[in-house]
């Protein structure tokens, strides 16, 4: 039968003095003990690439959550932009005449407004309208523009000028380039 392998190591170790086995012994321990402490060392450093990536993926994960929650917060909008539209049967001139006169503000509106220029988007029909206003305090003034913005009626003010009527009575006159805007009827999408 063939020696086995703890056979050949007796063997060996038999025929060398007690000094030499003790170093022999403590080299074998010290490349060991060597070896526990590199494995050691690359699992740290493996720990430590590992929860650098988790840490990494985790600022990812976040960075996304908050694009989502931006992205759901746009659509929303854009859900309620969507729906202005689409439920504003109104034309410019009435929803004007309905804030002016919920502002008690008639005497002061100086005729209708009158259309400068049409603009035809993809999905929508763009006017713009000149609004002239007489005799207007700067009161209320703030509260038509701040009831025109704040409304739900799809407009934009592009251009405001505004002038003392030449009274020592303080008021303005004010003149407004608003553009409104509503969707295009579905008979003028299919000319």
């Amino acid at each position: 039968m063939a020696p086995s392998i703890q056979d050949k190591i007796s063997d060996m170790f038999a025929s060398v003095s007690p000094r030499d086995r003790v170093i022999y012994l403590s080299l074998i321990g010290l490349v060991a003990l060597s070896l526990v402490v590199f494995i050691a060392m690359l699992m740290s450093d493996t720990i430590e690439k590992k929860t650098e990536q988790v840490k990494k993926l985790e600022h990812q994960r976040m960075e996304a959550e908050i694009k989502l929650f931006k992205i759901t917060e746009i659509n929303k909008k854009n859900e309620t932009y969507v729906k202005n539209f689409t439920d504003n049967k109104e034309d410019f001139q009435s929803f004007l005449e309905g804030q002016v006169n919920k502002l008690s503000l008639a005497n002061n509106f100086k005729g209708a407004p009158i259309t400068q220029n049409k603009q035809k988007l993809k999905l929508l029909e763009g006017k713009t309208y000149e609004v002239k206003m007489k005799n207007l305090g700067l009161e209320n003034l703030s509260k038509l523009l701040h009831s025109l913005e704040t409304s739900t009626y799809p407009l934009e003010i592009i251009k405001m000028k505004v002038k003392p009527n030449g009274r020592k009575d303080k008021l303005l006159n004010v003149t407004l380039n608003v553009s409104a805007y509503q969707m295009q009827q579905q008979e003028e999408e299919n000319e």
